[in-house]
């Protein structure tokens, strides 16, 4: 009983306690939204690709490698550590559940939410952290990728802090602040290339205010050039691919990297990408309800930043956020590279700046505006939890994002029905790693694990009506030479072919009719068909 007094005393006496009280609420919520459903859904292409590779951070080729032009062309993801440097290790704790893989993008997610309180709080208001953490905790964006073994809620979390002590150290100007601001701007580099972006964006803050910041500025130049240094590997990579991406002759490589698949970006795009920013991917931007919470979410941000316009903390996250936006933009005018997830940590200062723009709204029609909010998020997750994306969300609005799979039904029924010299077609190379990732644990079978290997994706061209073969047996390859697809040019009398069938084409399955091939069988596995063939 005395511990109860004690304890609602606590809870009554400060009002600290209250704050605690609400963010623990906040968090509580933020935690179940991103367990719930978390392994509805098996590892999709990108994920399974970091699970099966092995490669540890001592597995780093030597410095001089990287001068090499043809050598970082082939092996340009060495250095995304976080790919196969964080994940290297974090699934030798987790193991193979899902759930439990995951865990780790759910984390970076609840500490980015901790830290955005404390943003929001020490240089804007109280209540302008209250109403941000609650929008992050229930943003369906924000959600997708803390369900994700994927880097983005980590690069979300490690840009906050980078957005933080840069902050700190203009204001307090203590060292300790601007190392923490260079080792998490390195990490955050070597984690994923794109937030080179954001070292851009505080660069550019600087040099608009070199003024303001003269006495500082030998220490920043030098923490920059310190930057530099340490991630020279980095960019000496992206400079040879990007040589290769924009200027050779690519018409006989099929590029699997670079999103080459977008038509030119336009200004839509943008749109598009604050739409989804806002509500995510499950509601539609041509929708009255898509235009009316892109609008209102943009409106508040820029009325936040205007309403904290003298407040140089306001300026540092609208260049945070503008500068990656519009770089990207621009860089997609010669070669298109604009992808919304590149963007998430620019989300999560959009949400932000948000809810300073709400804070500064007071009465009815601050009520209004967050029960509207809340009303639309909740709609969005409704969509989202049970998998479904607008039909008229093409590739203008929701670059690289379709509806989520599960391979693991098929691997059970292929494992079990698999014999050896079977072989195994795919005609989309999103099956390829995680087939070559279930597959050993659904069944100790050497030859269908070779099979699965070899990863041959036919691929048909309605240019020239033929078919071209692909090989993934390497990891994440960058640039395949196409070839052309003959059924005997696969190797040995074929008596038996499964053909995972992901496309509404039946290109491939009519190829193996026309081609002496007959169909025993074909089965539907979420959106995934399995063909079964027997040569006559």
């Amino acid at each position: 009983m005395k511990f109860m007094d004690n304890y609602l005393l606590f809870l009554t006496k400060e009002k600290v306690s209250i704050k605690i009280l609400y963010l623990t609420v906040v968090l509580i919520i933020a935690l179940f939204l991103r367990l719930y459903c978390m392994d509805s859904f098996s590892f999709s292409y990108d994920e399974a690709s970091h699970l099966v590779d092995n490669r540890s951070i001592f597995s780093i080729a030597p410095l001089d490698k990287f001068f090499d032009a043809g050598f970082t062309v082939k092996n340009h993801d060495f250095l995304k550590l976080y790919d196969h440097g964080f994940i290297y290790y974090w699934k030798k704790i987790a193991g193979d559940s899902e759930r439990n893989l995951r865990f780790s993008s759910l984390i970076f997610s609840l500490l980015s939410i901790i830290l955005v309180y404390k943003i929001g709080k020490k240089y804007f208001s109280e209540k302008a952290a209250c109403i941000a953490v609650a929008l992050i905790a229930i943003s369906p964006f924000h959600i997708y990728y803390a369900q994700e073994l994927r880097p983005y809620a980590a690069i979300g979390f490690i840009s906050l802090v980078a957005i933080y002590s840069f902050i700190k150290y203009l204001n307090q100007r203590k060292t300790s602040y601007l190392c923490i601001y260079i080792i998490s701007s390195i990490a955050n580099i070597y984690a994923h290339f794109v937030t080179i972006t954001l070292t851009c964006a505080m660069v550019v803050y600087l040099l608009i205010g070199l003024k303001r910041y003269r006495r500082l500025i030998s220490r920043l130049i030098l923490a920059h050039v310190l930057i530099l240094a340490l991630t020279l590997p980095v960019w000496i990579i992206i400079a040879n691919n990007l040589k290769l991406f924009l200027l050779c002759n690519l018409d006989n490589f099929r590029i699997v990297e670079y999103p080459i698949w977008l038509e030119k970006v336009r200004p839509v795009h943008v749109f598009n990408t604050l739409k989804n920013m806002s509500i995510g991917y499950n509601l539609d931007y041509s929708s009255l309800t898509g235009k009316i919470a892109a609008i209102v979410y943009f409106f508040l941000f820029c009325f936040g930043i205007f309403k904290y316009r003298a407040k140089a903390e306001a300026r540092i996250l609208a260049m945070c956020f503008l500068v990656p936006l519009l770089l990207l933009f621009m860089i997609s005018q010669i070669k298109a590279c604009y992808v919304d997830r590149y963007f998430f940590p620019g989300a999560i200062i959009y949400i932000l700046g948000a809810a300073i723009g709400l804070s500064k709204i007071k009465g009815k029609l601050l009520v209004f505006l967050l029960a509207a909010i809340i009303g639309i998020n909740i709609m969005a997750l409704k969509n989202y939890y049970n998998n479904l994306y607008p039909d008229s969300l093409g590739i203008n609005e929701r670059f690289g994002i379709s509806e989520k799979t599960d391979i693991r039904p098929l691997v059970n029924y292929l494992a079990s029905n698999y014999k050896s010299g079977d072989i195994i077609l795919h005609t989309w190379k999103g099956n390829v790693f995680p087939l070559r990732y279930y597959v050993p644990i659904a069944a100790n079978d050497a030859a269908l694990e070779g099979a699965c290997n070899r990863g041959l994706v036919i691929d048909y061209d309605l240019a020239s009506n033929e078919f071209f073969r692909l090989e993934y047996n390497t990891l994440h390859p960058y640039v395949n030479r196409m070839e052309k697809f003959h059924i005997e040019d696969v190797g040995g009398k074929l008596n038996r072919v499964w053909v995972i069938k992901f496309n509404k084409d039946d290109w491939l399955i009519e190829y193996l009719k026309n081609n002496n091939y007959e169909q025993m069988d074909d089965r539907i596995f979420n959106r995934n068909k399995l063909y079964y063939f027997i040569k006559k």
